[in-house]
């Protein structure tokens, strides 16, 4: 029964929960030489970390479960599908867009829906990266009415409601909007559903701010960036403030504006999201006065890796306060390692000390 309740805990978007119930099914599987099981558990974890997007710990068990293909064939569709969307996570709207392509025709014959609405999902979220609302709508809203077709009701399930609002609002489509929101605040209010309830604010928020600038939608999108990062799912939370960050620009709110790019774009650099960091960065071109790089040519999350573990932090304790994984903190201190010209933790306070 641990399995079912670590897939719930990740569709209310309780990831750190989710996480840890896997990772223990996944050591008891590896103890036993259950192999079908580990590729299970891996996958599971695959799902957490892209829910999360976190794209260093998302590829990081891809590669294991490359290691285990060999005993099973199976988890080849899966890896597509998984492929697919931490394409689309990390930005890089092309792979996403043709990954996504190749998972819907090779799955047209099959009568399994699960790995169609997830190619579309993929396909939609790609859209909207590139700024392409009506491609995204028309990607996004096919999953959308196969959960209201078919009863799905737990709103993490195929979590594209938010999407698909901010999809609808960038073209101009406001009363379809407001249609999805109604669905999903009604479901997650039931449930007290985590991701639901935050989700319903922040699309509320992003389709009042697509009609102009309002100071209330601006701070419910804010506290919904805030609720995303209490979860866990940091690049949600980067995204909630990309769309808060390009609503402030336009209204001449410099220095709000500036302060929410540059948030979004070091929480998209933490995550391994570079096709949005750049979305962010050019947002931030467009604002006058932006502020210099980070010292030392760190990009603004390794150099957050690398200040808190100079005070002292363990690798661990740093992925707890920045809601990212040991592996993302890793990465970044390898980065940083590199850039500074340095090779252990006792060099990093003097190094940045001095290029700071």
């Amino acid at each position: 029964m641990d399995r079912p309740a670590g897939v719930r805990l990740a569709f209310r978007g309780e990831l750190a929960a989710a996480r840890q119930v896997f990772q223990q099914l996944l050591a008891a599987a590896e103890q036993r030489g259950e192999a079908r099981s580990g590729l299970m558990f891996i996958g599971q974890l695959c799902e957490v970390e892209l829910r999360a997007g976190d794209t260093f710990a998302a590829a990081a068990a891809l590669d294991e479960l490359d290691q285990w293909t060999a005993l099973e064939p199976e988890p080849s569709v899966f890896r597509a599908r998984a492929q697919a969307m931490l394409a689309a996570v990390r930005g890089d709207h092309g792979r996403a867009t043709a990954l996504s392509a190749t998972m819907l025709q090779a799955s047209a014959a099959s009568p399994h829906q699960w790995d169609r609405m997830e190619a579309r999902r993929a396909a939609g979220v790609a859209a909207l990266l590139a700024r392409q609302p009506e491609l995204a709508v028309s990607s996004l809203d096919a999953v959308w009415e196969h959960t209201v077709r078919e009863g799905v009701e737990d709103p993490g399930a195929f979590p594209v409601a938010g999407d698909l609002a901010e999809a609808l609002a960038e073209a101009g489509r406001p009363g379809a909007a407001n249609e999805v929101i109604g669905r999903l605040a009604r479901l997650a209010a039931a449930q007290q559903h985590p991701w639901g309830l935050a989700t319903a604010d922040r699309s509320a928020a992003v389709v009042t701010l697509a009609g102009g600038y309002d100071d209330a939608a601006a701070a419910q999108l804010a506290a919904a960036a805030e609720a995303y990062r209490a979860l866990g799912a940091g690049w949600e939370a980067a995204r909630a403030l990309l769309v808060l960050g390009r609503a402030q620009r336009r209204a001449k709110k410099r220095a709000a504006a500036r302060d929410s790019l540059e948030q979004a774009r070091s929480g998209f650099e933490q995550l391994g999201c570079q096709g949005w960091a750049q979305a962010a960065a050019a947002e931030l071109d467009r604002i006058s006065g932006r502020r210099a790089a980070s010292a030392g040519g760190l990009t603004p999350g390794a150099r957050r890796v690398a200040e808190l573990v100079a005070a002292g932090l363990s690798n661990k304790q740093v992925a707890e306060q920045l809601y990212v994984s040991v592996y993302t903190v890793e990465a970044h201190l390898s980065q940083a390692y590199a850039k500074l010209g340095i090779g252990s933790r006792t060099q990093l306070a003097r190094a940045l000390d001095l290029r700071g």
